[in-house]
């Protein structure tokens, strides 16, 4: 079967110009094929429409379940809902490659049956309220590598199965009132993907006089414009797993951040601007939950490994990311050591040469230190901090753009 199923799940959709005269139900439009082991999936290509009324011979696609239609860039497309109350077969849909520009109400109308929904590369700028309405098994929703800036959560009515959004690649900077945190209303909804958009803060209504919980256990924000994470942010949500602030440029995380949330066990900062482990983030009743934390490419230059450091502290910690930080893997050996004398954590640590690992020994190496790097105090030699910045150029930067720590936690 054409699905692949991922974090997120890839899906297909159909389009078809309307314009030969049919005979047989077998038929289909031009540029139009069946594949898979039943013929379960139409493919459709070079299509300047989607399934438009005016032409449409529904029978020659009764026994399809998976639509895909790749489009003919710079034509601008729309949805016919009209035209499908006489498929109620579709499972998936996905439509790739148009100029769709927004949304409408009630965009799968009567598709009763319908579960999977991928726009990719539509140049969807807005969605309307109501675009989804009437889902019952509506499930998974992927709208990657469009235009959107904002949009409002009232875009589901009656769509009571939905668990998966995948708005990446996008460009969101803003959205109404408290969007995000408001999908959470859903109450199905489990996974969220804002990865590669503009956001600093979505959470601008985060405090206030009413409170609801969620369902949500997969936040993911990596590639975005966070510089800071607070307190409040992420209160109405206690099943909370897994966060992803990847390739952010997150600085300050205010203590007690992830109180509201005692079943998160994976935590990725990889490439931002931290200069410790930011274990206040954590409740200290919370830390034998944390099972995994990507703590790579950052600006840690020395780790704490008394008795009140992190490593000690997060005793079910099982892996733990710290390469790409100025004092690199040469310098964690000894503090390997120490670690496994108290926890079995398994450092995630390449000690790799090359341009993005330029030096592969103890920075203290040259300096006054009187101590191991990985014992100098996080708060202290500022100065030598500032002059590693200034002789490796700012952070190391992985050549993957789409480099994941969590990868490694698989």
């Amino acid at each position: 079967m054409w699905l692949t199923t991922t974090v997120v799940v890839i899906v297909s959709i159909v389009v078809c110009r309307g314009d030969v005269p049919y005979t047989k139900d077998t038929w289909l439009y031009p540029f139009c094929n069946r594949t898979g082991a039943y013929n379960e999936t139409i493919v459709c290509y070079n299509m300047f429409g989607i399934i438009s009324w005016w032409a449409l011979h529904p029978l020659a696609f009764k026994y399809a379940s998976n639509l895909d239609v790749v489009g003919t860039p710079g034509y601008i497309t729309f949805l016919n809902p009209v035209s499908y109350n006489e498929m109620p077969n579709w499972i998936r849909i996905r439509v790739r490659n148009m100029n769709m520009f927004f949304l409408g109400y009630s965009s799968f109308y009567k598709l009763n049956n319908l579960e999977q929904i991928h726009l990719i590369n539509t140049g969807i700028r807005f969605i309307v309220n109501n675009a989804f309405i009437d889902l019952p098994k509506f499930t998974e929703l992927v709208m990657t590598g469009n235009r959107l800036t904002f949009f409002n959560y009232e875009i589901f009515y009656k769509c009571p199965s939905i668990k998966f959004l995948n708005f990446a690649n996008n460009q969101i900077s803003q959205t109404e009132d408290d969007v995000i945190d408001r999908f959470g209303t859903l109450g199905s909804i489990e996974y969220i993907n804002f990865n590669n958009n503009r956001l600093n803060s979505s959470f601008k209504n985060h405090i206030n006089n009413y409170i609801y919980y969620d369902g949500i256990r997969s936040l993911w924000y990596a590639h975005n414009k966070f510089t800071e994470l607070r307190v409040g942010w992420f209160r109405r949500r206690p099943k909370l797993e897994v966060i992803n602030f990847a390739y952010n440029e997150i600085e300050y995380i205010e203590e007690n951040t992830f109180k509201d949330n005692p079943n998160l066990h994976t935590i990725v900062l990889s490439y931002n601007k931290l200069i410790d482990i930011p274990i206040q983030m954590l409740p200290a009743k919370f830390y034998p939950n944390l099972k995994n934390l990507a703590m790579d490419h950052n600006l840690i230059m020395g780790l704490d490994t008394s008795e009140n450091g992190p490593l000690r502290r997060l005793t079910n910690l099982k892996k733990i990311t710290l390469e790409g930080n100025p004092f690199y893997c040469s310098c964690l050996y000894e503090v390997h050591d120490q670690i496994n004398q108290y926890t079995d954590i398994q450092e995630v640590c390449r000690d790799t040469k090359g341009p993005e690992h330029s030096q592969d020994n103890c920075i203290e190496e040259g300096e006054k230190f009187k101590t191991p790097c990985h014992l100098i105090p996080p708060h202290e030699h500022q100065s030598n901090r500032d002059q590693f910045l200034q002789d490796y150029n700012a952070l190391p930067r992985s050549l993957d753009p789409m480099y994941c720590a969590l990868e490694k936690f698989r």
